[in-house]
C-alpha cells in the first residue's frame, strides 16, 4: 500500500483541517478585549475553514484510494465538498451559534458584576443615588443602591454587585479591598 503524492496531499489538508477544528474549539471564535466581545463573521473563522479542509481532505483521500478517476478530477470533486461543507458550516454558525445578541443579559451580569465605578449623586437609605462606569467602550450612568443600605458620598468609588434593570446595587471599594 504506496502513498501517492495525491494521498499525501489530500491527508495533509485532511489534517491541517482537523489542527484548525480542535485549536478553534479550545480557544474560541470570541475575541474577548478588556470588556469589549468581538464576534467574527460566519463565514471567516477558523471552525469554518478548519471544516472545509476537512471535507476536501477527506474525499480527496477516499477518491485517491478508491477511485480510478484523474487528479483533475477528483481536485474538482474534492473542491466541491470542501466548498458544500464551508456552505453549510457558514449557515450553521450564522443561524445558530453567532447569532445571539452580543449583550446577553447573564453575560452583561457577568461583566458588570465586580466593576468599579463612581458615584456621581450621593446614595441614601432613602433615595437611590447615580453612579457612572464605562463597559465595552460605552458610558453608563444609572441608579444606585447601596447594597448594605448605608450612605455613599458622590466621588466614591463603588464594586457593582449587580444591576437589576436600570439600578445597580453597589458597595465601597474600600469595604471590598480589604476582603480581597
Amino acid at each position: 500500500m504506496t502513498m501517492t503524492p495525491a494521498v499525501w496531499f489530500f491527508t495533509a489538508a485532511f489534517v491541517t483541517g482537523l489542527v484548525l477544528a480542535v485549536f478553534a474549539m479550545l480557544r474560541g471564535v470570541e475575541k474577548r478585549t478588556a470588556d469589549e466581545i468581538k464576534r467574527p463573521l460566519a463565514g471567516l473563522n477558523l471552525p469554518v475553514f478548519g471544516m472545509a479542509l476537512i471535507a476536501f481532505g477527506a474525499v480527496g483521500y477516499l477518491l485517491s484510494r478508491y477511485s480510478g478517476l484523474g487528479f483533475p478530477a477528483r481536485l474538482i470533486i474534492a473542491a466541491v465538498s470542501g466548498g458544500a461543507a464551508y456552505a453549510g458550516m457558514t449557515l450553521l454558525l450564522a443561524k445558530w451559534a453567532l447569532r445571539a445578541p452580543l449583550e446577553d443579559p447573564h453575560e452583561l451580569q457577568e461583566l458588570i458584576q465586580g466593576h468599579i465605578a463612581v458615584v456621581v449623586q450621593d446614595i441614601t437609605p432613602a433615595q437611590p443615588g447615580r453612579i457612572e462606569y464605562t463597559l465595552n467602550g460605552h458610558h453608563h450612568s444609572v441608579q444606585a443602591q447601596s447594597l448594605d443600605g448605608k450612605p455613599i458620598a458622590a466621588g466614591t468609588e463603588v464594586v457593582i454587585d449587580q444591576q437589576k434593570s436600570d439600578v445597580a446595587y453597589v458597595e465601597p471599594w474600600a469595604s471590598v479591598e480589604p476582603r480581597l
